[in-house]
């Protein structure tokens, strides 16, 4: 399947440039920490499904909607701080699955936090067994759960360089703890691994040394 890959370099803060991160969001940025501000974008379309990343010299606090017609995986490859997304913390290795349509409210990012944000079509994530919350809904999977490491196992199949094939995984369950807002509470011993085979980078690495590699096919 041929893949098309852009990436950006920003060398200064700009809402407008920063406002459909995610291809069909409509984000909306505020610079939280002073001093210059260094970025960078990437997105790999193949298909009906697009993979974004992004890194960032700065805190930034996010709020926006996500695209109507897609369920997002967001993923968090590296970083030092935990952010808040919807009250919910998002630290290294978390997943965060969001229905078609769901909203951002204020999202605190910290500086040199790499992520990553797969969308799909929903048929094709189910038939891949991986369950999918209603639409505008959304579920988290700690890091260190076997849902995330599944979760984390399939977007390294499809960003990692020299994979064919994408792995079947087994579908996952998530066991919520009630009034928890869909965050799970299922802990394994700490046998996690950063994705695509990667050591977590110490929260000092530059936005420009983003590693979300794209395989091209």
């Amino acid at each position: 399947m041929q893949r098309r890959i852009t990436t950006v370099a920003l060398t200064s803060f700009s809402t407008e440039q920063l406002r459909e991160t995610v291809r069909g969001s409509d984000f909306e940025h505020t610079q939280l920490s002073d001093g210059p501000f260094r970025g960078r974008l990437l997105r790999s379309q193949f298909g009906d499904s697009v993979l974004d990343a992004g890194s960032y010299s700065r805190d930034l606090l996010a709020r926006g909607t996500f695209p109507a017609d897609r369920v997002v995986l967001g993923y968090i490859l590296t970083g030092g701080e935990a952010g808040y997304f919807n009250g919910m913390r998002l630290a290294v290795h978390d997943v965060i699955v969001i229905g078609e349509g769901g909203a951002m409210e204020p999202y605190r990012l910290p500086a040199g936090t790499q992520w990553i944000a797969f969308q799909t079509r929903r048929d094709l994530l189910e038939r891949e067994g991986i369950p999918v919350p209603a639409p505008a809904r959304m579920v988290r999977y700690s890091g260190l759960s076997p849902e995330a490491l599944q979760l984390g196992q399939y977007l390294a199949a499809l960003i990692a360089p020299g994979r064919e094939h994408r792995p079947k995984i087994d579908p996952v369950r998530a066991r919520r703890r009630p009034g928890a807002g869909g965050e799970t509470h299922r802990r394994v011993p700490s046998r996690n691994r950063c994705l695509a085979g990667q050591r977590p980078a110490p929260a000092s690495t530059p936005p420009s040394r983003l590693r979300a590699d794209i395989a091209t096919s």
